[in-house]
């Protein structure tokens, strides 16, 4: 007696984008302690260029209600600069976010890093580079 027929199973579908970029995007969060990259891609049009280059933005912490957004600066100069501006920065990043989105505005200094070369590097550039080695990992185009 012949054995039946038997057809391999179909191959199953490659991985969603969503799924195969999770691990680079995680792990370029935790290198630049971002949470939401549209919120760090967006940032000097949410806040404006002159706080934009005071400082860059960080994860969102807490729960409905209160949440705070930590923000980044590289010297107490520029920390100090930015207290005044945090009223402003807090409705306009309300009304990026949503109402009431953000209760509170961190502000954390961060020490500079030296580059081998000796110049520094900010946290604004290494965001910066993050987000290109992520559009090249997924394929877009950037002009």
């Amino acid at each position: 007696m012949q054995k039946p027929f038997r057809t391999k199973a179909a191959r199953r579908a490659p991985p969603k984008l969503a799924r195969a970029g999770a691990d680079l995007v995680a792990r370029l969060a935790k290198q630049t302690k971002f949470v939401d990259p549209s919120l760090a891609e967006h940032w000097q049009t949410i806040v404006g260029a002159e706080v934009a280059n005071l400082c860059r933005p960080g994860r969102i912490t807490g729960h409905r209600g209160a949440r705070a957004l930590e923000v980044y600066v590289t010297s107490g100069a520029k920390a100090s600069e930015l207290h005044y501006q945090l009223e402003d920065m807090k409705s306009r990043l309300n009304a990026y976010l949503g109402p009431n989105a953000v209760s509170r505005i961190v502000v954390k200094q961060l020490a500079r890093r030296q580059k081998s070369g000796g110049a520094d590097e900010d946290g604004s550039a290494a965001l910066e580079k993050a987000l290109a080695s992520f559009r090249r990992s997924v394929g877009v185009k950037t002009e």
